[in-house]
């Protein structure tokens, strides 16, 4: 080796070793990054092929420089190495140059078919290689050195990469327009460094140009683009911030909306009424109210919203403000669920329902009038017996069909007796196995607490609830409401 291989041959080994380094830094980096999966594992796929393609070329470089025969056979099989990590660094990028210019997905199956066949071609002629003259041979030179000799056949070599290339050409003219500008700058370097590495290399043949080019514009596209995508990430994560808060606000609105003091009614002996709702997203479908409409009379009721999250939640706004009005006007629980029911169904293009029970207890007497809209079966302790279900009528949901008829009836509630309302996240809550908890749990429990106050009977209920179903999520909004008459004698203090 003459003095200028030599020097070629020392800034070569540095070039790359440094390269190396910074690779590595890159991959740890990148493994360190909490942006999407999928361009994680591909942004480390292409920096290990160029790392492959780089070591390779360092090892060949140190091998040459050694005078050993013994390293004929390990430097062919470096060689090797280095022409495959070319290859694999081609259709790395190509991948990346498909998930960045939104390919349509028949041509995307097919460019993918396209690449993985020139990549198995590549592949095959090197490994043919490895037993003749075509593509490079390993000769000593005068001072033993070992030393890859190009062969006739040498420029086919880059056969797979420079198709690959072209395709990708092709890929971003068709489906690159609309890509951003820094993004279109680095991927024309990729194309054209390169070209100007060859370029290069015909008149200074001891400069690795096309390497440091090759690698130079591959690194620099990809910095490019995981620059983008770490944008892309930051702007959702700034955008999900955003989206908590305001759902976190829109939770504290629901829950405002809903009677959440209690006791409700301190300056009332005859009644205690308590209620809860925990909802399986930020916001629930589920809803209750409570409200005398006089001195004398209650009104109560619960519903449940087809649907979950926000959707359900502004359904269920609106529906609670129309059923208090119409309570307020009408007084007649079967006239409050039509009357509703038209209302929502004038103007209800998603299509959504809700089931409710409502009620209005007459305080002096203990008369209440009822009327159901496919809700679940209410449970009813009478003062010398414990809970039951009341298999009431049950009417079409609200909202389903406008000329829904609903039919009211009548329940006498004695002093001592106590009513609990649910939605059907109580008897559908489910444990791992996919096993329900049901009403017989259910009124188990009630039973269980028939004697407390309506306060500990809502969580007794959560408590068998959870015992039940212990880690499993939670996938429905679980509302409950116990009402405990104490009779008419209960005149406001």
């Amino acid at each position: 080796m003459d003095v200028l291989d030599i020097i070629a041959s020392l800034i070569t080994i540095i070039t790359v070793s440094i390269g190396t380094g910074l690779l590595l830094m890159c991959i740890n980096q990148i493994s360190n990054l909490h942006f999407n999966k999928k361009v994680q594992r591909l942004s480390i796929f292409v920096f290990s092929t160029i790392l492959l393609y780089l070591d390779s070329r360092l090892i060949r470089e140190i091998f040459q420089s050694l005078p050993v025969k013994e390293l004929l056979v390990p430097l062919k099989i470096v060689a090797f190495l280095e022409f495959f990590g070319a290859g694999l660094m081609a259709f790395s990028v190509s991948m990346v140059i498909l998930y960045v210019f939104n390919v349509p997905k028949k041509l995307l199956k097919l460019n993918k078919t396209i690449f993985v066949i020139l990549l198995l071609i590549h592949t095959v002629l090197l490994v043919i290689s490895l037993f003749n003259d075509w593509y490079y041979t390993v000769e000593l030179t005068a001072d033993n050195c070992p030393m890859l000799i190009q062969g006739d056949k040498f420029i086919i070599s880059n056969f797979a990469s420079l198709a690959m290339m072209l395709i990708d050409i092709n890929l971003f003219i068709r489906h690159g327009r609309n890509r951003e500008k820094r993004l279109i700058v680095a991927f024309w370097i990729y194309v054209l460094l390169p070209l100007l590495g060859i370029i290069l290399k015909t008149f200074v043949t001891n400069l690795p140009f096309i390497i440091w080019a090759t690698v130079g514009s591959t690194i620099y596209m990809f910095f490019v683009f995981i620059t983008i995508q770490t944008e892309e990430f930051e702007k959702q994560q700034n955008a999900a911030t955003r989206l908590d808060a305001e759902l976190s606000t829109a939770t504290r609105i629901q829950a405002d909306m809903l009677p959440n003091v209690f006791p409700a009614f301190p300056n009332r002996n005859d009644f205690d009424i308590y209620a809860s709702m925990e909802p399986a997203k930020e916001v629930g479908g589920d809803f209750y109210d409570f409200f005398l409409l006089d001195d004398d009379h209650l009104a109560m009721m619960i519903a449940d919203v087809s649907g979950k999250g926000v959707p359900a939640a502004l359904f269920m706004m609106s529906t609670m403000i129309l059923l208090r009005n119409n309570t307020m006007l009408l007084k007649n629980p079967q006239d409050i669920l039509m009357t509703t029911n038209k209302q929502i169904c004038q103007n209800n293009q998603e299509n959504m329902f809700v089931t409710v029970w409502l009620g209005i207890l007459d305080l002096r007497t203990g008369q209440l009038r009822a009327a159901n809209a496919g809700h679940e079966y209410p449970a009813l302790k009478k003062p010398d017996g414990s809970f039951e279900l009341i298999k009431d009528k049950h009417g079409m949901a609200v909202g389903c069909l406008e000329t829904a008829k609903y039919k009211e009836y009548e329940l006498t509630l004695e002093k001592g007796s106590k009513l609990f309302l649910y939605t059907d996240g109580v008897a559908e809550a489910s444990d791992s196995a996919d096993m329900l908890f049901g009403t017989d749990r259910m009124t188990a429990a009630l039973k269980a607490h028939e004697n407390d106050s309506p306060e500990k009977i809502l969580q007794g209920i959560k408590d068998a609830i959870n015992e039940f179903v212990k880690d499993a999520p939670q996938f429905d909004d679980i509302t409950m409401m116990c009402l405990d008459y104490a009779g008419p004698q209960g005149a406001p203090v």
